[in-house]
């Protein structure tokens, strides 16, 4: 009766934009579908992250809607939140990684320490000498890797129009944490860095970014975990999408 699929932005218009045209095609005679690139972070998650999401509703149930609303239309999830609450007040403000972190907090840790008892996925990798000394500076000059001196840069760094220039970054506790991918604990595959400690974040504080609840144990080792993680739908973005279906059952169910 209904399609809702999650996929990432160049599945549309990038590499995979052939197979996703040949999966279009063999829907549309069956579904009225829509979609369109969702940011994450408009429906609650802390996270700047962006997907495809497509919804679908059969053809004879779209039927079904317009006879009994004739201005229906398929849609995609409503937003929540936003970036700009004064240009749209009935909106909540985006989630920051900081506020992220700071509900319930969890416990220090070291790079390469295993979870402490009671905390699930509160883990991340191990960090070199010369890394902690990159987190360190890096954190006291803004945040981003452009700021190393010349003893602490990568050589692939020192060339000029070196791109991924967010990799050794720390994150910004004041916006949304950067997406979430399977290398999310791995300080050198992203900005990953701990706002305040040594390392980079751990599986379960990705897990918070992607929206998911501490309750939610994610099993194997810290590579898996990661990985799990790092593809997972967020919570938040597949809530906004089911409430949309749901509310259209209940109002088929009044037919």
């Amino acid at each position: 009766m209904f399609i809702l699929m999650e996929n990432v932005p160049g599945l549309a218009n990038g590499r995979g934009k052939q197979i996703f045209a040949q999966a279009l095609a063999e829907l549309e005679p069956s579904y009225h579908v829509l979609y369109d690139v969702l940011n994450c972070a408009d429906y609650g998650v802390p996270q700047t992250r962006k997907r495809l999401v497509l919804h679908g509703i059969r053809n004879d149930v779209y039927q079904l809607l317009i006879q009994n609303q004739p201005n229906f239309k398929i849609s995609l999830p409503s937003k929540t939140h936003t970036n700009d609450p004064q240009q749209n007040p009935n909106l909540l403000p985006w989630v920051t990684a900081g506020q992220a972190l700071q509900n319930n907090a969890l416990p220090a840790i070291n790079a390469g320490q295993p979870a402490p008892v009671g905390y699930p996925n509160h883990e991340t990798n191990g960090l070199a000498e010369i890394n902690i000394q990159r987190i360190q500076y890096i954190r006291t000059h803004g945040g981003s890797r452009n700021c190393l001196p010349p003893h602490l840069q990568l050589p692939c760094h020192q060339r000029n129009n070196v791109g991924y220039s967010g990799v050794y970054g720390i994150i910004d506790v004041t916006k949304p944490a950067p997406t979430m991918t399977g290398g999310c604990i791995c300080y050198s595959k992203g900005r990953y860095g701990h706002p305040t400690e040594d390392r980079a974040i751990s599986v379960r504080e990705a897990a918070r970014f992607q929206s998911f609840p501490d309750t939610f144990v994610f099993h194997g080792n810290k590579g898996q975990t990661a990985l799990q993680v790092g593809n997972a739908v967020p919570p938040r973005l597949a809530n906004a999408s089911g409430n949309y279906f749901i509310n259209l059952l209940n109002y088929l169910y009044t037919l």
